[in-house]
């Protein structure tokens, strides 16, 4: 019976029904969301995926084949978190913000003792390792930029911003344990 309602909803969702389509978002939403947030444990991720299913179901609404809805959804869910996931791994920009946040909390005129402890922390970083961090975070230069002004390529630069804001973390994390 389940399955026959919701192959009735997909069959108006075809033609652009969007009562239907309402219908179906507000009956899955929910499951889906629960499902993706024990996966991802970030209720912005999850709700981010959740919505992007539910907009390339309608999106695709004249070409799909769907015989059992809560399992079309899941699976889409599925694949949509491990596409985000493996994007958020593999994306040396993510630890840039990350960084840059790291910064932003340090840099306060509430915390003088963390900015000081920071600043020595950037000194203690070899030598090229400092210069690239110094032109991406205060020069504001593309990786693009770094790798050409210091003559290595791009991919030397990532891997030593990596590595710096790997550092710098650790150390940060020592600092903020003695500071507080």
């Amino acid at each position: 019976m389940i399955l026959e309602s919701d192959s009735k909803l997909i069959d108006a969702i075809k033609k652009g029904d969007t009562i239907a389509f309402n219908t179906l978002y507000t009956k899955y939403w929910e499951q889906l969301f629960s499902f993706v947030y024990n996966m991802s444990k970030s209720e912005a991720l999850s709700k981010d995926i959740v919505q992007e299913v539910f907009i390339s179901l309608w999106e695709r609404r004249e070409v799909l084949k769907i015989i059992n809805v809560e399992a079309y959804l899941t699976q889409c869910a599925k694949f949509s978190f491990f596409q985000a996931y493996r994007k958020k791994k593999f994306n040396t920009e993510t630890l840039h913000a990350e960084f840059e946040n790291h910064l932003i909390d340090c840099i306060t005129e509430e915390n003088p003792e963390m900015v000081s402890s920071l600043m020595h922390l950037i000194e203690t970083l070899p030598e090229r390792r400092k210069e690239i961090l110094y032109l991406s975070k205060f020069q504001n230069f593309s990786i693009k930029e770094i790798a050409s002004e210091l003559n290595i390529s791009n991919q030397t630069v990532k891997n030593q911003m990596g590595l710096a804001i790997k550092q710098l973390k650790e150390s940060l994390k020592k600092v903020a344990l003695t500071l507080f």
